[in-house]
């Protein structure tokens, strides 16, 4: 999220853009300005160049000159002068040509030079004349003869000084295009550094300004996270006050109900009426569960396990729950496995379950007719995670394009008239996307009016390795033959019985019955629904066959639709399987592994007599325990408030206590912290303690095993969930006492919570330091503020730091630090402020040194200093 307003973003888009093209601009100009005066400046040297050879000529031609004259006013050649003649003619030959080379641009120039070395050829070839015809000349002739040569050479000096005035004016006009770009470059660099001080001081007011706005801003969002913290826990406290409102009397609905439904002296009017309460009870139970799953979920509070579970289990389990609904409407429940898709994987089964049923229970509940099939197949992945794709697909009245964007919206729903005529919430899909997208993958739909629907996801999970076995090859895989009409039963049912191993033939129809030859290896008969004939028809024409003699013979039916035993066994079948097809079940059929009937488990290990203190306030609730414990054949001490329980322990024989959470006077954490630490003085025998309540949001249940308890058993509950737990710590206790007194330190607080704290991390080190240092500082200075609230009997203040404090502690995962933090915001009494105080600055140090243990946070390791 930017630090800036939207005009303080624009502007920073414009302005450092537009600040740098001008510092360019101006750089390029200088550079231009520069490089400009340095050609005018080699321009002057060159100049300076042509003066210099003109000089040099006119130098070398002067003496030439004076040579000449002296040789002729002698009339002698001796004397070396004209050896130093001829060597100053070839000088002067040399200094022309490279003075002609330096003018060669210059066109005026080249002129003049031209016209200056015609002069000087005019001059050299009177002297090479004259000294041809010295000998022959008197003196007359040698004076006219010197005057006609200075005319001759004053000609050539006339033309250097044309030459040297000139060269002269082009030096001047150059010079001064010098001066004019040196004022330039002076100019554009003053100019330059008058901007670069004014973009420096406009830059220094724009970074104070936004600095400004920053901590405006981020004031602004602490606040709205502050706000949005504060509405995040009154939402949650919201729904656990309304979770826990509405379980504490659906315990009583439900446990009464059930307590009814094994009343063997009700009519059938009577039963119909308490299994309506119940079914009613229960589909509001649900309601309350999908609300709790969805704030969960959205809070990111729901946990995901990773454990290796079977996917035809899961699926298998699921569909089983709708196989009686399904049956009802002679609807096929199927699911299908694609061959790649592993048999073991690893994952959150329980989530995948919750998806399913999600998607399966609509599916069974808008289709009246056809089939509901479950498809699984494989999308390939990486890192040894598989992206599995299932399909829900139904024969229902389908969805139309328009409606289908409602369909994955809290409380949205399609079709207000099918719902009403079927119930429902609305938040199973929405439930289900959130699940999906935390298993890695995404959820849609596809559907047509008139046409079905096909509810699609994908999700993550590992592969968990394990070789599948071989075929079994069941009954020494001879031949299943399998009358059935419906294609889509009689698909999945070959499908699973080649797996095991065996063969199957399909006869979809009495008349294709009695056309089939014999086979040889024909090891078992199973009977489902045919187009022309009842299953009894069917079997009469099986026992005519010779190659079903003695051979085992089952039947598929809709539990509805399932004979009596009696006739069952009249007509020779051995077995009868509930329609829609259960793998599990024929296959334990076939395997003669029977699974013992659930009544029977259900029996087994009766619960040993003891003495159960109640704790609960509510008195239907006392009525509905006291009555599920009479059943359950216990004696029962009942309170109705936290210190009166802690005094039942203290003076009574107690095997177990039932605790509830919510209590006036002392509520049952209190009361339970109480029992324990009397237990621990006194060296009593340390009695199982299970809460019973309706607190059913995240960190409820750490709450209770915080306080001492040792189980969790949420409201509303029936009679088998209660005697459960019950069996597990009478057993528990039994064996304790056997071996004498004994005290079990109960779990210590939870001082982090390392979700909440992991996902503060960045994984850098370094920061990871300075960002928890930082959030500890920040509680530390919290305290200070509030000491000093304290002192000065500040409310306000101590409020306000508190809540601060909370916010702080609560989003870095320093969990038992955020909640003493909490206490003290809601805490009035002075006497328990200060206790407060003394508490939170041992748990700022307790955080610092768990946090130095788990190497989060610099300092000395508490564990080392121990050895």
């Amino acid at each position: 999220m930017s630090a800036l307003p939207p005009t303080e973003a624009v502007y920073s888009r414009i302005s450092v853009p537009l600040i740098t093209a001008i510092i360019v601009a101006l750089c390029w100009l200088l550079y231009w300005q520069t490089d400009e005066l340095r050609g005018r400046q080699r321009w002057i040297e060159h100049s300076y160049e042509v003066k210099l050879e003109v000089e040099e000529l006119d130098r070398s031609f002067r003496e030439l000159e004076g040579v000449q004259r002296a040789i002729w006013l002698t009339g002698k050649t001796g004397n070396g002068l004209q050896d130093r003649a001829s060597q100053l003619h070839v000088k002067l030959e040399e200094h022309e040509l490279k003075l002609r080379q330096l003018v060669a641009d210059n066109a005026a120039q080249g002129l003049l030079v031209e016209e200056l070395s015609r002069l000087l050829d005019i001059r050299m070839s009177i002297m090479s004349r004259n000294a041809d015809e010295l000998a022959g000349l008197d003196e007359q002739d040698r004076t006219d003869r010197i005057m006609s040569g200075v005319l001759a050479a004053n000609a050539v000096e006339g033309q250097l000084e044309k030459i040297r005035v000139s060269e002269q004016r082009l030096l001047d006009e150059r010079a001064k295009g010098v001066a004019d770009g040196n004022k330039r470059v002076l100019t554009l660099a003053f100019g330059g550094s008058l901007l670069a001080v004014f973009v420096m001081l406009l830059t220094v007011y724009r970074d104070r300004k936004n600095r400004q706005v920053r901590d405006r801003y981020l004031a602004r969002l602490a606040e709205a996270r502050d706000t949005a913290l504060d509405a995040v826990q009154a939402t949650s406290t919201f729904v656990a006050t309304v979770s826990h409102e509405i379980r504490t009397p659906m315990n009583g609905v439900l446990g009464a109900a059930d307590l009814l439904r094994q009343d063997t002296r009700l009519d059938r009017r009577q039963r119909e009426l308490v299994e309506t309460i119940h079914y009613s009870g229960e589909a509001l139970l649900d309601l309350v569960n999908d609300i709790l799953d969805l704030s969960k979920l959205q809070a990111g509070k729901m946990d995901f396990a990773t454990e290796e579970f079977s996917l035809s289990h899961v699926l298998e389990e699921s569909m089983a729950l709708f196989a009686d609904a399904a049956g009802r409407k002679q609807l096929e429940l199927a699911h299908r496995i694609a061959p790649e898709v592993p048999h073991k994987l690893k994952g959150d089964p329980m989530r995948l379950r919750q998806v399913l049923l999600n998607l399966v229970g609509n599916a069974v509940k808008f289709t009246e007719r056809g089939s509901v099939v479950v498809d699984v197949s494989c999308r390939g992945g990486d890192d040894n995670r598989l992206v599995l794709r299932f399909r829900v697909s139904d024969t229902g009245p389908g969805i139309p394009a328009e409606e289908q964007g409602r369909l994955f919206v809290p409380f949205g729903q399609v079709n207000a008239a099918i719902n009403r005529r079927h119930s429902g919430t609305g938040l199973g899909l929405a439930i289900s996307m959130e699940i999906v997208q935390r298993l890695g993958g995404t959820i849609g739909v596809e559907s047509k009016p008139g046409t079905g629907a096909t509810f699609w996801f994908t999700a993550r999970f590992e592969d968990a390795g394990v070789m599948e076995k071989g075929a079994e090859r069941l009954c020494g895989g001879g031949t299943l033959l399998l009358l059935e009409g419906r294609d889509l039963t009689a698909g999945t049912i070959e499908q699973h019985v080649l797996g095991w191993g065996m063969k199957v033939r399909i006869v979809a129809d009495l008349k294709s019955l009695e056309t089939l030859p014999e086979i040889p290896d024909l090891a078992v008969v199973l009977i489902g629904r045919v187009t022309d004939a009842s299953w009894r028809e069917l079997m009469a024409r099986i026992s005519t066959r010779r190659d079903a003699r003695d051979i085992p013979r089952f039947l598929l039916s809709a539990p509805h639709e399932a004979p009596e035993e009696h006739e069952i066994a009249a007509n020779g079948v051995q077995a009868c399987l509930r329609f829609p097809f259960r793998p599990s079940d024929l296959y334990n059929l076939l395997a003669d592994e029977r699974p013992e009937p659930a009544a029977h488990k259900q029996q087994e290990g009766a619960l040993p007599h003891a003495r159960i203190l109640l704790v609960e306030d509510n008195q239907i609730n006392q009525r509905v325990f006291s009555r599920q414990l009479e059943m359950l054949g216990m004696d029962m001490i009942v309170r109705d408030d936290g210190q009166k329980g802690v005094d039942a322990r203290i003076a009574g024989d107690i095997d177990l206590i039932l605790m509830d959470c919510q209590l006036p006077t002392m509520d049952g954490f209190e009361a339970t912290r109480r029992i324990r630490s009397w237990e621990a003085k006194t060296g009593a025998l340390r009695v199982p303690i299970i809460a019973v309540t309706a607190h059913v949001m995240s960190g409820d249940a750490e709450a209770c095993f915080q306080a001492g308890m040792d189980d969790y058993l949420p409201k509303p509950f029936d009679l088998v969930k209660l005697r459960r737990k019950l069996g597990q710590w009478l057993q528990r206790a039994n064996e304790t006492a056997s071996e004498g007194p004994a005290w079990v330190k109960p779990a210590p607080p939870r001082t982090l919570d390392s979700q909440q704290l992991g996902e503060c991390l960045t994984g850098n080190e370094e920061l990871d330091h300075d960002l928890i240092g930082a959030a500890l500082e920040e509680t530390g200075r919290r305290h200070d503020e509030m000491t000093k609230a304290f002192h000065e009997a500040n409310d306000r203040l101590w409020k306000a730091a508190a809540h601060q404090g909370v916010g702080t502690a609560a989003t870095m995962g320093f969990a038992e630090l955020a909640e003493h933090f909490r206490k003290a915001e809601m805490e009035k009494d002075g006497n328990q402020r200060e206790l407060l105080l003394e508490r939170l600055g041992a748990l700022i140090e307790k955080t610092r040194q768990s946090l130095i243990v788990l190497g989060l946070l610099e300092g000395e390791n508490p564990a080392l200093l121990d050895r």
